[in-house]
């Protein structure tokens, strides 16, 4: 799993698993891939710019 921040205010995410997907509805979405995946989806919604790390 990868995320980052680029000089354009965008970011990156990006997993290594190609049963990512497949794990989502496991325990009826109560696991910690739909979790993440939630959290990355709703930051990447948002209008705000990402901010590089000093």
């Amino acid at each position: 799993m990868t995320f980052f921040e680029t000089p354009a205010g965008g970011a990156v995410f990006s997993v290594g698993s190609i049963a990512w997907g497949s794990c989502l509805p496991h325990a009826h979405y109560a696991n910690n891939v739909a979790s993440i995946s939630d959290n990355v989806l709703r930051r990447f919604r948002d209008p705000r710019p990402f901010h590089m790390p000093d």
